[in-house]
Protein backbone atom coordinates (compact mmCIF):
# COMPACT_ATOMS: atom_id res chain seq x y z
CA UNK A 1 0.00 0.00 0.00
CA UNK A 2 1.55 3.37 -0.94
CA UNK A 3 1.81 6.24 1.77
CA UNK A 4 -0.94 7.85 -0.16
CA UNK A 5 -3.03 5.06 -0.18
CA UNK A 6 -2.43 4.52 3.96
CA UNK A 7 -3.03 7.86 5.41
CA UNK A 8 -6.34 7.99 3.33
CA UNK A 9 -7.19 4.50 5.03
CA UNK A 10 -6.25 5.89 8.38
CA UNK A 11 -9.46 7.50 9.26
CA UNK A 12 -11.71 4.99 8.16
CA UNK A 13 -9.66 2.61 10.49
CA UNK A 14 -9.88 5.14 12.97
CA UNK A 15 -13.92 4.74 12.92
CA UNK A 16 -13.55 0.87 12.16
CA UNK A 17 -11.75 1.24 16.33
CA UNK A 18 -13.42 3.06 17.49
CA UNK A 19 -14.58 2.82 21.25
CA UNK A 20 -18.74 2.97 20.10
CA UNK A 21 -18.18 0.86 17.08
CA UNK A 22 -16.31 -1.96 19.07
CA UNK A 23 -19.18 -1.77 21.43
CA UNK A 24 -21.76 -2.54 18.94
CA UNK A 25 -19.29 -5.52 17.98
CA UNK A 26 -20.70 -7.20 20.84
CA UNK A 27 -23.64 -7.82 22.57
CA UNK A 28 -25.60 -9.82 25.17
CA UNK A 29 -25.31 -13.38 25.18
CA UNK A 30 -28.59 -14.67 26.13
CA UNK A 31 -29.36 -17.84 28.38
CA UNK A 32 -32.20 -20.10 28.47
CA UNK A 33 -33.65 -20.18 32.12
CA UNK A 34 -37.57 -21.36 31.11
CA UNK A 35 -38.82 -19.53 33.77
CA UNK A 36 -41.12 -15.96 33.54
CA UNK A 37 -40.48 -14.77 36.53
CA UNK A 38 -38.97 -11.04 37.23
CA UNK A 39 -35.76 -11.31 38.42
CA UNK A 40 -34.27 -8.74 40.89
CA UNK A 41 -31.18 -10.46 42.21
CA UNK A 42 -28.10 -11.69 40.76
CA UNK A 43 -24.76 -13.32 41.78
CA UNK A 44 -21.99 -14.47 39.88
CA UNK A 45 -19.91 -16.95 42.08
CA UNK A 46 -17.53 -17.58 39.46
CA UNK A 47 -16.73 -17.66 35.58
CA UNK A 48 -19.73 -20.95 35.41
CA UNK A 49 -21.71 -20.75 38.76
CA UNK A 50 -24.50 -17.82 38.81
CA UNK A 51 -27.42 -17.58 41.10
CA UNK A 52 -30.53 -15.29 40.39
CA UNK A 53 -34.04 -15.01 42.23
CA UNK A 54 -37.08 -12.97 42.07
CA UNK A 55 -40.93 -13.40 41.96
CA UNK A 56 -43.20 -16.61 42.02
CA UNK A 57 -40.29 -17.72 45.14
CA UNK A 58 -38.16 -18.28 42.34
CA UNK A 59 -34.18 -19.35 42.72
CA UNK A 60 -32.13 -20.27 39.92
CA UNK A 61 -28.61 -21.53 39.41
CA UNK A 62 -25.82 -22.48 36.76
CA UNK A 63 -22.88 -24.23 37.02
CA UNK A 64 -21.84 -24.17 33.46
CA UNK A 65 -21.92 -20.63 32.65
CA UNK A 66 -25.79 -20.82 31.67
CA UNK A 67 -25.76 -23.18 29.65
CA UNK A 68 -28.40 -24.83 31.92
CA UNK A 69 -30.64 -23.59 35.02
CA UNK A 70 -31.75 -25.76 37.88
CA UNK A 71 -34.83 -24.20 40.09
CA UNK A 72 -34.18 -24.59 43.88
CA UNK A 73 -36.84 -26.41 45.87
CA UNK A 74 -38.66 -25.67 48.84
CA UNK A 75 -39.51 -21.95 48.97
CA UNK A 76 -42.58 -20.60 49.09
CA UNK A 77 -44.19 -19.63 45.71
CA UNK A 78 -45.81 -16.18 46.52
CA UNK A 79 -42.39 -14.75 47.56
CA UNK A 80 -40.45 -12.33 45.78
CA UNK A 81 -36.84 -12.76 46.47
CA UNK A 82 -35.27 -9.71 45.81
CA UNK A 83 -31.90 -10.17 47.61
CA UNK A 84 -29.52 -12.88 47.23
CA UNK A 85 -26.17 -13.75 49.02
CA UNK A 86 -23.58 -16.02 48.42
CA UNK A 87 -19.37 -16.56 48.33
CA UNK A 88 -19.20 -20.06 47.90
CA UNK A 89 -22.41 -21.67 46.60
CA UNK A 90 -22.72 -23.67 49.46
CA UNK A 91 -24.00 -21.25 51.76
CA UNK A 92 -26.61 -19.10 50.41
CA UNK A 93 -28.62 -16.23 51.99
CA UNK A 94 -32.22 -15.08 50.32
CA UNK A 95 -34.09 -12.26 51.27
CA UNK A 96 -37.73 -11.89 50.33
CA UNK A 97 -39.33 -8.22 50.02
CA UNK A 98 -42.94 -7.42 51.22
CA UNK A 99 -45.17 -5.73 53.28
CA UNK A 100 -44.87 -7.02 57.17
CA UNK A 101 -44.41 -10.71 57.08
CA UNK A 102 -43.52 -11.50 53.56
CA UNK A 103 -40.05 -9.58 54.11
CA UNK A 104 -38.17 -13.08 55.24
CA UNK A 105 -34.64 -14.39 55.04
CA UNK A 106 -33.95 -17.74 54.27
CA UNK A 107 -30.72 -19.98 54.45
CA UNK A 108 -29.02 -23.28 53.16
CA UNK A 109 -25.67 -24.74 53.72
CA UNK A 110 -26.70 -27.17 50.73
CA UNK A 111 -26.21 -25.04 48.14
CA UNK A 112 -29.77 -24.88 47.74
CA UNK A 113 -31.61 -28.34 48.34
CA UNK A 114 -33.02 -27.49 51.81
CA UNK A 115 -33.51 -23.82 52.96
CA UNK A 116 -34.48 -22.39 56.42
CA UNK A 117 -35.97 -19.79 57.64
CA UNK A 118 -34.04 -17.64 59.58
CA UNK A 119 -35.83 -14.34 60.19
CA UNK A 120 -39.32 -13.01 59.51
CA UNK A 121 -39.87 -9.63 60.11
CA UNK A 122 -43.11 -9.02 62.45
CA UNK A 123 -43.59 -5.26 62.09
CA UNK A 124 -46.49 -3.95 59.45
CA UNK A 125 -44.55 -0.99 58.29
CA UNK A 126 -41.08 -2.98 57.48
CA UNK A 127 -40.04 -3.88 53.86
CA UNK A 128 -37.02 -5.11 53.25
CA UNK A 129 -34.53 -3.27 50.39
CA UNK A 130 -31.15 -5.25 50.13
CA UNK A 131 -28.70 -7.58 51.67
CA UNK A 132 -25.19 -7.41 51.71
CA UNK A 133 -22.18 -9.68 53.31
CA UNK A 134 -19.00 -8.00 54.48
CA UNK A 135 -17.32 -11.60 54.84
CA UNK A 136 -18.92 -15.01 55.27
CA UNK A 137 -19.86 -14.10 58.93
CA UNK A 138 -20.84 -10.68 59.21
CA UNK A 139 -23.56 -8.85 56.76
CA UNK A 140 -26.84 -6.48 57.06
CA UNK A 141 -30.10 -5.92 55.79
CA UNK A 142 -31.61 -2.52 54.50
CA UNK A 143 -34.68 -1.78 55.43
CA UNK A 144 -37.36 0.93 54.68
CA UNK A 145 -37.99 3.16 57.76
CA UNK A 146 -40.08 2.26 61.03
CA UNK A 147 -40.99 5.00 63.55
CA UNK A 148 -38.61 7.37 61.77
CA UNK A 149 -35.52 5.42 61.41
CA UNK A 150 -34.12 3.08 59.09
CA UNK A 151 -34.68 -0.62 59.58
CA UNK A 152 -31.50 -2.70 59.46
CA UNK A 153 -30.75 -5.75 60.71
CA UNK A 154 -26.70 -7.37 61.46
CA UNK A 155 -25.15 -10.83 61.63
CA UNK A 156 -22.52 -12.03 63.03
CA UNK A 157 -22.64 -15.95 62.40
CA UNK A 158 -23.26 -16.08 58.56
CA UNK A 159 -26.39 -15.22 58.31
CA UNK A 160 -27.71 -17.80 61.34
CA UNK A 161 -28.97 -14.92 63.89
CA UNK A 162 -29.95 -11.45 63.33
CA UNK A 163 -30.57 -8.34 65.37
CA UNK A 164 -32.17 -5.38 64.63
CA UNK A 165 -29.51 -2.61 64.62
CA UNK A 166 -30.82 1.24 65.93
CA UNK A 167 -31.09 2.53 62.10
CA UNK A 168 -30.55 6.35 61.11
CA UNK A 169 -33.48 8.66 60.89
CA UNK A 170 -35.06 9.17 57.56
CA UNK A 171 -36.53 12.41 56.33
CA UNK A 172 -40.49 12.52 56.03
CA UNK A 173 -41.18 10.38 52.35
CA UNK A 174 -37.91 9.07 52.45
CA UNK A 175 -36.92 5.17 51.73
CA UNK A 176 -35.04 3.24 49.75
CA UNK A 177 -35.62 1.12 46.42
CA UNK A 178 -35.59 -3.04 46.06
CA UNK A 179 -35.17 -2.45 42.47
CA UNK A 180 -31.53 -4.34 42.29
CA UNK A 181 -30.21 -5.80 45.34
CA UNK A 182 -27.85 -2.96 45.01
CA UNK A 183 -29.11 0.15 47.10
CA UNK A 184 -26.78 -1.20 49.95
CA UNK A 185 -23.58 -1.97 49.20
CA UNK A 186 -20.19 -3.37 51.83
CA UNK A 187 -16.44 -3.29 52.25
CA UNK A 188 -14.89 -6.69 53.54
CA UNK A 189 -12.86 -3.96 56.14
CA UNK A 190 -16.76 -2.62 57.73
CA UNK A 191 -17.64 -0.18 55.28
CA UNK A 192 -21.02 0.29 54.33
CA UNK A 193 -23.31 2.68 52.22
CA UNK A 194 -27.29 2.82 51.66
CA UNK A 195 -29.04 5.00 48.53
CA UNK A 196 -32.28 6.52 49.41
CA UNK A 197 -35.22 7.92 47.01
CA UNK A 198 -38.49 10.14 48.07
CA UNK A 199 -38.95 13.50 47.74
CA UNK A 200 -36.22 14.54 50.10
CA UNK A 201 -33.83 11.07 49.87
CA UNK A 202 -31.52 10.92 47.29
CA UNK A 203 -29.16 10.63 49.71
CA UNK A 204 -26.05 8.11 50.80
CA UNK A 205 -25.37 7.10 54.01
CA UNK A 206 -22.26 5.90 55.26
CA UNK A 207 -20.64 3.84 57.89
CA UNK A 208 -17.58 2.90 58.79
CA UNK A 209 -18.20 0.42 61.82
CA UNK A 210 -20.25 -2.61 60.30
CA UNK A 211 -23.54 -0.40 60.39
CA UNK A 212 -23.34 0.70 64.33
CA UNK A 213 -23.37 4.44 63.00
CA UNK A 214 -24.44 7.17 59.93
CA UNK A 215 -23.38 9.67 58.35
CA UNK A 216 -25.89 11.18 55.43
CA UNK A 217 -25.04 13.02 52.22
CA UNK A 218 -26.99 14.81 49.37
CA UNK A 219 -26.24 13.18 46.19
CA UNK A 220 -26.93 14.87 42.81
CA UNK A 221 -29.41 12.66 41.74
CA UNK A 222 -32.74 13.99 41.09
CA UNK A 223 -35.43 13.03 43.84
CA UNK A 224 -38.88 15.43 43.19
CA UNK A 225 -40.86 11.58 43.14
CA UNK A 226 -41.92 9.37 45.34
CA UNK A 227 -40.58 7.11 42.72
CA UNK A 228 -37.18 8.68 42.15
CA UNK A 229 -33.74 8.78 44.01
CA UNK A 230 -30.38 6.75 44.18
CA UNK A 231 -31.40 3.00 43.15
CA UNK A 232 -27.76 1.70 43.15
CA UNK A 233 -23.79 1.85 44.21
CA UNK A 234 -20.87 0.90 43.48
CA UNK A 235 -17.48 1.03 45.42
CA UNK A 236 -15.07 -0.63 43.40
CA UNK A 237 -12.09 0.25 45.79
CA UNK A 238 -9.90 2.67 47.42
CA UNK A 239 -12.25 6.00 47.87
CA UNK A 240 -14.08 6.56 44.34
CA UNK A 241 -17.97 5.55 44.22
CA UNK A 242 -20.85 5.63 42.05
CA UNK A 243 -24.73 6.43 42.82
CA UNK A 244 -26.90 5.73 39.66
CA UNK A 245 -30.91 5.85 39.37
CA UNK A 246 -33.75 8.54 38.41
CA UNK A 247 -37.31 7.92 38.40
CA UNK A 248 -38.47 4.48 37.48
CA UNK A 249 -42.33 5.99 36.69
CA UNK A 250 -40.23 8.16 34.26
CA UNK A 251 -37.45 6.36 32.72
CA UNK A 252 -36.74 8.54 29.71
CA UNK A 253 -35.71 11.35 32.55
CA UNK A 254 -31.75 10.95 31.69
CA UNK A 255 -30.84 14.78 33.67
CA UNK A 256 -28.59 14.05 36.54
CA UNK A 257 -28.82 10.13 37.03
CA UNK A 258 -25.57 9.18 38.24
CA UNK A 259 -23.20 10.85 40.94
CA UNK A 260 -19.89 10.38 41.98
CA UNK A 261 -17.49 10.36 45.10
CA UNK A 262 -13.77 10.53 45.72
CA UNK A 263 -13.85 10.65 49.05
CA UNK A 264 -15.35 7.00 50.61
CA UNK A 265 -18.59 9.06 50.04
CA UNK A 266 -18.41 11.65 52.44
CA UNK A 267 -19.03 14.44 49.28
CA UNK A 268 -21.04 13.22 46.56
CA UNK A 269 -20.67 15.50 43.32
CA UNK A 270 -22.37 15.31 39.82
CA UNK A 271 -21.14 13.55 36.84
CA UNK A 272 -22.47 13.18 33.25
CA UNK A 273 -24.61 10.04 33.37
CA UNK A 274 -26.14 7.16 31.23
CA UNK A 275 -29.31 7.42 29.04
CA UNK A 276 -32.25 6.97 31.37
CA UNK A 277 -33.20 6.08 34.96
CA UNK A 278 -30.44 2.69 35.71
CA UNK A 279 -31.23 0.41 38.30
CA UNK A 280 -27.73 -1.33 39.06
CA UNK A 281 -24.30 -0.95 38.43
CA UNK A 282 -21.46 -2.29 38.38
CA UNK A 283 -17.43 -1.50 37.94
CA UNK A 284 -14.10 -3.14 38.47
CA UNK A 285 -12.55 0.45 38.34
CA UNK A 286 -11.88 0.69 35.10
CA UNK A 287 -15.26 -0.53 32.92
CA UNK A 288 -18.92 0.79 34.49
CA UNK A 289 -21.83 -1.06 33.25
CA UNK A 290 -25.05 0.30 34.69
CA UNK A 291 -28.00 -1.17 33.37
CA UNK A 292 -32.23 -0.51 33.67
CA UNK A 293 -35.74 -2.01 32.48
CA UNK A 294 -35.31 0.37 28.37
CA UNK A 295 -31.40 -0.11 28.04
CA UNK A 296 -28.01 -0.89 29.08
CA UNK A 297 -25.01 1.63 28.98
CA UNK A 298 -21.31 1.12 29.26
CA UNK A 299 -18.01 2.98 30.20
CA UNK A 300 -14.95 1.61 28.62
CA UNK A 301 -12.47 3.71 30.78
CA UNK A 302 -13.44 6.07 33.61
CA UNK A 303 -12.93 9.36 31.19
CA UNK A 304 -15.00 7.92 28.53
CA UNK A 305 -18.35 8.79 26.69
CA UNK A 306 -21.25 6.03 28.03
CA UNK A 307 -22.21 4.08 24.82
CA UNK A 308 -25.20 1.77 24.49
CA UNK A 309 -24.78 -2.12 24.39
CA UNK A 310 -27.87 -3.06 21.91
CA UNK A 311 -31.03 -4.81 23.62
CA UNK A 312 -33.50 -4.84 25.87
CA UNK A 313 -32.17 -3.63 29.39
CA UNK A 314 -32.46 -5.69 32.58
CA UNK A 315 -33.00 -5.35 36.65
CA UNK A 316 -29.74 -6.12 38.42
CA UNK A 317 -26.42 -7.08 37.11
CA UNK A 318 -22.98 -8.40 38.95
CA UNK A 319 -19.80 -8.57 37.84
CA UNK A 320 -16.94 -11.78 38.23
CA UNK A 321 -13.60 -12.12 36.55
CA UNK A 322 -14.24 -9.57 33.66
CA UNK A 323 -17.82 -11.03 32.79
CA UNK A 324 -20.72 -9.46 33.93
CA UNK A 325 -24.47 -10.89 34.14
CA UNK A 326 -27.63 -9.63 33.95
CA UNK A 327 -31.03 -10.31 35.03
CA UNK A 328 -34.03 -9.36 34.29
CA UNK A 329 -37.65 -9.52 33.17
CA UNK A 330 -39.10 -12.82 31.91
CA UNK A 331 -36.31 -15.09 33.17
CA UNK A 332 -34.35 -13.10 31.09
CA UNK A 333 -30.32 -13.72 32.12
CA UNK A 334 -27.42 -12.81 30.10
CA UNK A 335 -23.68 -11.70 30.07
CA UNK A 336 -21.40 -10.20 28.11
CA UNK A 337 -17.49 -10.38 28.81
CA UNK A 338 -15.51 -7.03 29.28
CA UNK A 339 -12.69 -6.49 26.93
CA UNK A 340 -14.22 -9.07 23.89
CA UNK A 341 -15.48 -6.27 22.32
CA UNK A 342 -16.56 -3.64 24.95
Amino acid sequence: MSNKRFYNFLPVLATLLSPATLLHAADWTPTLTESKASLRAIAAVSDREVWVSGTNGTVLKTLDAGKHWTQLPGLPADLDFRGLQTFDGRTVLLMASGSGQKSRIYRSIDAGLHWTLVHQNQLPEAFFDGIAFYDALRGLVLGDPVDGKFFLLTTSDGGITWTRLDGPSAREGEGAFAASNTSLAVHHDGKAWFGTGGVRGARVFNSYDYGRTWTPTQTTIPHAAATAGVFSLAFPGGKHGYAVGGDYKSPAQADGVASETTDDGVIWGSTKGPRAYRSAIVTDGHHIVVTGPDGTDYKPSLKAEWQPIPGEGFHALSLKNKTVWASGSNGRVAFIKLGKGL
